[in-house]
C-alpha cells in the first residue's frame, strides 16, 4: 500500500528534521511532502514547499494536493507518533470502511469520544474524497481569503467527511513545541465554533444542514425526544423555559402545559424558533429553566455550552442525550458521545436520570453508582441553579 506523508511546518526546523528522520525509519511512505510556514528550511530527499508566508492548517491540504498517492498521512510539527499507532491507522484505512482515521490522545479521545477531526497527532485520508480546490474555492467566495480559513482548514475539510474513526494513542511531544504554541486552546476552541457556523453557507453544505432539519430518517429531525418533552411539560409550572437546539418546533406545545412560557431557540436552516442566534449572546438569569434535549452531542465546545445554559437560566437546565456505550458514535452528526460517567463529569453535582424519549414521559431518577452503570440509551442531567 502506497501511502504519501504531508507535513505541516512553521517554526520548528528542529522539530521536522526530527520527525522526517523518524518517519523515514518506519519504512511505512514512498514519498514525504512538506509544506514550510515558517523561515527556510533544508531537509534532504523531501520535496519542501516554501510559502512564504504563515497559512497555517491550509497548507496542510496544498500539501496533500500534491501527493501524488490515494492515500495520505498528515500530521503537526511539534510530536512523533509512534510506528504502532500509524500502522494502527493504516489497517483501519485498508478496510476502505472510512475516508479518515486519526490519533487523539487519552485527554482528548476521553472528552470526545470517537468524533472529533484533530489530525495533529497523526492522521490518514484517502484523498479522492477531499475536493480541495471546490472547497477552498467556494469559502473564498462566500468569505473571501481570511484567518479563519487559514487556522480553521482542518474543520473546512474534515466536515464533509462521511465516514471516520478516532484510536487512542500515545503521542509524544517535541520539547521544542509548547514554546512556539500556534494558539491557546480557548481561542482555538472559539474559532472552530466560528468556522462551523459558516460551513451552512457554503454551497457544498447547502443539502446537508438542511437535510438535518428537514430529513426524514436515520439523518433527520425526527419528533424523537417526545417523552422528555412530556415529563418535563408535566412537571415544570408557571415558568419561563428557553428551549435550547429546538429545531423544527416541537417541544412547544408540550413544555407550554401548566401555565409554562417557552421560547425556542436554534441556528440551523428550517428551524422554527423565536431565537435564531448563538447561546452566550442571550443575557444572564433570563429564564426560570433551559433545557437542551439532545443538543449537547452536537456542540464543539460543551464545557463552555453548559457554562452558558447556566448563567441563562434562574433556577434548573435540563440536559439529554444519547448514551454512547449504546450508540457508540454511529450518527455522523455528533461531534461525541458521552458514557453516563462521562455526563456526570462534564455536569457536575445533579440529578440523573434515564428514560425512553419516544414513550408518554416516564423517567427513572437514579443515584451516581446506579447511573454509571446504566446501558439504557437515553440520558439525562437536571442542575440546580444556585441563587
Amino acid at each position: 500500500m502506497k501511502i504519501s506523508a504531508c507535513l505541516l511546518n512553521w517554526r520548528r526546523p528542529e522539530c521536522m528534521k526530527q520527525i522526517v528522520q523518524t518517519l523515514k525509519s518506519y519504512d511505512l511512505f514512498d514519498e514525504i511532502i512538506i509544506w514550510n510556514n515558517g523561515e527556510s528550511l533544508n531537509i534532504d530527499d523531501v520535496q519542501i514547499t516554501d510559502c512564504g508566508k504563515n497559512i497555517a492548517c491550509l497548507g496542510r491540504f496544498m500539501a496533500i494536493q500534491a501527493a501524488r498517492n490515494k492515500l495520505v498521512y498528515v500530521q503537526d510539527d511539534d510530536c512523533i507518533p509512534s510506528k504502532q499507532s500509524i500502522e494502527q491507522l493504516i489497517r483501519l484505512m485498508g478496510d476502505n470502511k472510512f475516508d479518515f482515521a486519526n490519533n487523539l490522545r487519552l485527554s482528548h479521545y476521553n472528552r470526545i469520544g470517537c468524533a472529533q477531526h484533530l489530525v495533529g497527532w497523526g492522521g490518514i485520508l484517502r484523498k479522492s474524497e477531499f475536493g480541495i480546490e471546490e472547497i477552498a474555492g467556494e469559502y473564498k467566495r462566500v468569505f473571501g481569503e481570511d484567518e479563519l480559513l487559514y487556522r480553521q482548514a482542518d474543520d473546512l475539510f474534515f466536515a464533509n467527511t462521511k465516514t471516520f474513526t478516532s484510536v487512542l494513542a500515545d503521542v509524544p511531544g517535541l520539547q521544542e513545541s509548547d514554546k512556539n504554541a500556534l494558539h491557546l486552546e480557548k481561542f482555538h476552541v472559539r474559532a472552530r465554533e466560528r468556522m462551523l457556523s459558516r460551513l451552512k453557507f457554503l454551497t457544498f453544505n447547502v443539502d446537508r444542514f438542511t437535510d438535518l432539519a428537514y430529513q426524514s430518517g436515520e439523518d433527520g429531525r425526527r419528533d424523537s425526544q417526545i417523552g422528555w418533552h412530556n415529563y418535563f411539560g408535566d412537571l415544570i409550572r408557571n415558568s419561563s423555559i428557553l428551549d435550547v437546539g429546538a429545531g423544527l418546533g416541537f417541544s412547544r406545545e408540550r413544555l407550554s402545559r401548566n401555565n409554562n412560557k417557552v421560547t425556542l431557540q436554534d441556528v440551523f436552516p428550517g428551524a422554527s424558533v423565536d431565537i435564531f442566534d448563538d447561546i452566550w449572546k442571550i443575557p444572564d438569569k433570563s429564564y426560570d429553566v433551559v433545557t437542551a434535549f439532545d443538543v449537547l452531542e452536537h456542540i464543539v465546545d460543551d464545557v463552555s455550552f453548559l457554562d452558558d445554559l447556566k448563567r441563562i437560566a434562574r433556577k434548573k437546565v435540563v440536559i439529554t442525550t444519547p448514551n454512547r456505550l449504546v450508540f457508540n458514535c454511529k450518527n455522523r452528526y455528533h461531534i461525541r458521545e458521552y458514557s453516563p460517567n462521562e455526563l456526570m463529569e462534564i455536569c457536575g453535582p445533579g440529578r440523573f436520570a434515564i428514560g425512553r424519549t419516544t414513550d408518554g414521559g416516564q423517567i427513572q431518577y437514579l443515584d451516581r453508582a446506579a447511573f454509571s452503570e446504566t446501558m439504557e440509551p437515553a440520558l439525562c442531567g437536571i442542575l440546580e441553579i444556585s441563587s
